[in-house]
């Protein structure tokens, strides 16, 4: 199975499970990414036509500056948590991507719809 080879990340078997291993990632890469997509995500505040038609321009400046910082704090949230989930020993990328993605069975209804 050459094809499952990757330059970056050697190819390791465990047990007949063909696996990767995986480096962990850096909090300082987590925080950077994270950063500039909360504010590329912000700036869809102010290319909405109705904004610049119902509000002083500096009454939107202002508002767009409290949606960069919720925009933020939640990205760094979720850059955190995929940091810290990246560190934690696992036995397989399978549960890795499970500990981000893990979510409790009783917020769900019977139809697996979130409550």
């Amino acid at each position: 199975m050459t094809s499952l080879v990757s330059r970056n990340r050697p190819l390791h078997r465990h047990a007949g499970n063909v696996t990767f291993s995986a480096r962990a990632l850096a909090v300082s890469t987590a925080a950077t990414w994270a950063l500039a997509i909360g504010i590329a995500m912000s700036t869809q505040h102010l290319f909405q036509p109705f904004v610049w038609a119902n509000w002083p321009w500096d009454g939107v400046l202002l508002g767009c500056l409290e949606v960069v910082r919720d925009r933020v704090v939640v990205a760094l949230a979720i850059g955190l948590a995929l940091a810290i989930a990246s560190r934690l020993p696992t036995r397989s990328a399978w549960s890795k991507s499970g500990c981000v993605s893990e979510t409790n069975d009783a917020e769900h209804d019977r139809d697996g719809l979130l409550l």
